[in-house]
């Protein structure tokens, strides 16, 4: 209490900081065509950091310590798909909403609690890098495309949404060209691996077993430049896939 007998005011609580990665606009290639692209981002805790120095030490870290991730998907509407830690929820952009004269839109909660299907019916991988895939993957995607139909839109953050909306399997292989991948671990891979798990979808980096162990996307430290191969799938989907060719 004050000298005059009225309560002190609390102090406010330490103010949290975050760190935010992104891929700021992901499928530009496809803009000019009218295919559907996107934003994509993940967001690290930084508060125990140094406040005042900003280093590049607070996004390379596990995607499993990520706080939050989303993206956005810019097409027929916005769409805003976002991740705090506990499940997913989809935002469609409603222009004609304006509630002050600052804002000229506001995302309104439009698929609560979202959820992948433990199964589905289409499969997306670039049939062009068939020849420098292993012989194993190479046989791997034969057998889906057995009981599938391919639906490859070629922008990440699209068929990702696709996936998450409807299952099947996305997957961006290893090649001889690409050992290692080609999709940026720290701003792409990591971020939408956070997002399908809490969407109960099934996921991996380098191999995946029946049960879903093996070396996930979100247990890899972060390298800046680091790619990743990717394979999101429906958790019935699992199963092993090797991502490296012979």
């Amino acid at each position: 209490y004050s000298y005059y007998g009225t309560p002190t005011p609390a102090a406010p609580p330490p103010r949290k900081r975050y760190a935010v990665v992104l891929d700021p606009l992901d499928g530009k290639q496809n803009a000019d065509a009218g295919v559907s692209i996107g934003t994509i981002f993940g967001v690290y805790d930084a508060s125990h950091h140094d406040e005042s120095v900003p280093t590049v030490m607070q996004v390379l870290r596990r995607g499993e310590e990520m706080v939050a991730a989303g993206y956005a998907v810019y097409g027929a509407a916005t769409q805003l798909v976002l991740s705090c830690g506990n499940g997913v929820h989809g935002y469609s952009l409603d222009p004609g909403h304006v509630p002050t004269p600052f804002m000229s839109g506001t995302f309104m909660l439009t698929r609560p609690g979202m959820r992948m299907p433990r199964t589905g019916r289409v499969y997306a991988a670039n049939l062009g890098h068939r020849k420098g895939w292993s012989r194993d993957v190479q046989a791997h995607i034969d057998d889906l495309g057995h009981t599938k139909s391919l639906r490859y839109i070629g922008t990440l953050v699209s068929d990702v949404h696709r996936t998450l909306l409807y299952g099947g399997v996305f997957l961006y292989p290893a090649s001889m060209k690409r050992p290692q991948g080609k999709i940026r671990l720290i701003y792409e891979a990591a971020p939408l691996a956070f997002l399908l798990e809490q969407a109960g979808g099934g996921l991996g980096w380098a191999q995946l077993t029946s049960a879903g162990a093996g070396p996930s996307l979100l247990a890899v430290w972060g390298l800046l430049l680091f790619d990743a191969a990717l394979y999101m799938c429906a958790r019935l989907h699992i199963r092993t896939v090797p991502s490296h060719p012979p």
